[in-house]
């Protein structure tokens, strides 16, 4: 039967959707260790800012500060991206950290 002129692309579309379902699955796991990461990256540079500020150690602070405004900046741009993608119909993931 898929030897049929028309039944090679029905079979192909068919197989397409198959894996499309499973990429979505895998892709909602992605996003959420993403999301994860960018949450516990931003209070791990937090804490260590705050821990080096009372240990006196200006230059070290002043790095670690600007490295977490750097990221911070990507963060708020990919965050909002990820909302609208969120919206979308058929999103059937979740952007909060977990």
């Amino acid at each position: 039967p898929w030897a049929q002129p028309g039944a090679r692309p029905t079979l192909d579309l068919y197989f397409q959707l198959l894996r499309a379902e499973e990429e979505r699955g895998c892709l909602n796991i992605e996003i959420k260790r993403w999301v994860t990461w960018m949450k516990e990256e931003r209070d791990f540079l937090q804490y260590h800012e705050c821990r080096l500020k009372e240990e006196g150690q200006a230059a070290r602070v002043l790095q670690v500060r600007k490295y977490r405004m750097l990221q911070g900046r990507f963060y708020g741009l990919h965050q909002d991206r990820l909302l609208k993608l969120s919206r979308l119909p058929g999103f059937t993931g979740s952007i909060e950290p977990g």
